[in-house]
């Protein structure tokens, strides 16, 4: 069994990686839902994430989809994967969760950044400010925020005729494309000591960018496109 952990409300990431897995397994799917607790006291200027979202309530999508859903409390949720021992527990949507869920289950993560060097909120966004690879890591998670131990990272190209957005939808594909993969992945994988640990050490988890810095993001990214222009390289990576 395969839990895929969301919100109890329509959630944009959470349907996009409901219809890939769908595509990609056979296995059996429980979808399990918690309370969105998360209000967003933070408004930025600069909106990067797919938001727009099917309005259907999760129940009546899983039940399309040949999935079962189930909601639960917070305070729940670690003796509900012991009662269902999981192969895997993939992170649709979720606050922090409990260290003793991430110690006892493989609790798989794709984070839209290039772990270590980008972790934390608004990853895309402080990769273009500070001039970091645009990426996105697959991982399983540990107690600290963004490291664990490594599945497979992927580098996000950039061509000549990007645009800001452009690229970040393009992260975002990647995102959910990972993420879904990683129940093939890591389907011959019985120990968390095959995979390599991610150093942390010495690295930041990136808060909300703020208003200042986000004003020079479409600046910053348009000089990483020009520098493209200019040595005729149509891969930045």
């Amino acid at each position: 069994m395969i839990v895929i952990l969301t919100y109890n409300v329509p959630h944009r990431k959470t349907q996009d990686l409901l219809f890939q897995v769908k595509l990609k397994t056979e296995k059996e799917i429980l979808v399990l839902a918690t309370p969105m607790k998360y209000k967003k006291k933070y408004k930025p200027l600069v909106q990067h994430r797919p938001s727009k979202v099917i309005q259907v309530d999760n129940k009546v999508l899983c039940n399309k989809l040949g999935f079962t859903y189930e909601e639960i409390s917070n305070d729940k949720l670690f003796d509900r994967l012991c009662q269902l021992q999981p192969e895997l527990v993939l992170v649709a949507g979720a606050g922090l969760l409990d260290a003793e869920i991430v110690r006892n289950f493989f609790v798989v993560n794709s984070h839209p950044g290039k772990l270590p060097d980008v972790r934390g909120l608004d990853a895309f966004k402080w990769a273009v400010y500070n001039g970091n690879d645009i990426g996105v890591t697959l991982h399983l998670l540990d107690e600290n925020s963004d490291g664990g131990l490594l599945i497979k990272e992927e580098i996000i190209p950039l061509y000549p005729y990007d645009t800001f957005h452009s690229a970040a939808y393009r992260q975002y594909e990647v995102e959910i494309e990972l993420l879904s993969d990683s129940i093939n992945l890591l389907k011959d994988v019985k120990s968390k000591n095959k995979l390599k640990k991610i150093n942390i050490e010495n690295t930041v988890v990136n808060k909300r960018m703020e208003h200042d810095k986000e004003k020079e993001l479409y600046y910053k990214f348009e000089q990483r496109v020009k520098k493209l222009n200019n040595t005729g390289d149509f891969n930045e990576n």
